[in-house]
């Protein structure tokens, strides 16, 4: 039995409506995803030093001055990530001998 026309036309309704429907969410989920990130990526600290800082001391600092995390400095590259903490100004110090570099980052 072949369909007629006015069957036919009601499912290609229903199949574009469908994949519309699909192509909206992927869409939205896109968006939401994008957000996050977006929003993970500004509470994050990248920093590149200088072959010289290979091996340093990086400390956190809070405003008040309190120690919040530190480690050495194995590679070039650090990343630090400010997203568990309260919002405020932190301090990145990197230290090694007598040369010392501060920095500061704000989570809003």
């Amino acid at each position: 039995m072949i369909p007629k026309e006015s069957t036919m036309k009601t499912l290609i309704n229903i199949l574009a409506i469908f994949f519309l429907f699909l192509s909206t969410h992927a869409l939205a989920n896109d968006r939401e995803e994008s957000d996050y990130e977006k929003e993970r990526q500004r509470n994050l600290f990248v920093m590149k030093a200088e072959k010289k800082f290979r091996g340093a001391r990086v400390e956190v600092l809070s405003a008040n001055g309190n120690v919040i995390t530190s480690g050495n400095l194995e590679k070039r590259k650090v990343v630090i990530d400010f997203n568990a903490v309260k919002f405020g100004t932190y301090t990145i110090r990197v230290s090694k001998g007598d040369e010392t570099k501060e920095f500061h980052f704000v989570k809003r």
